[in-house]
C-alpha cells in the first residue's frame, strides 16, 4: 500500500482530532469524580456538626 503525503497527514490530524476529544473526556470524568468526592464530604461534614 503506498500512501502520499496528504494522506497521512489526514491520518495524523483524525488521531489528534481523536486524541483531544478523548482526553477532554478523561478530563470531564475526573472532574466530576472529584466534585462527587467534594459534595460527599460536605455531606459527612454536615452530619457531624
Amino acid at each position: 500500500m503506498v500512501t502520499n503525503y496528504d494522506e497521512i497527514m489526514k491520518e495524523e490530524n483524525t488521531s489528534a482530532k481523536l486524541a483531544r476529544k478523548e482526553d477532554a473526556e478523561e478530563l470531564r470524568k475526573i472532574e466530576e469524580e472529584e466534585r462527587q468526592e467534594r459534595l460527599r464530604r460536605q455531606a459527612k461534614k454536615r452530619k457531624l456538626l
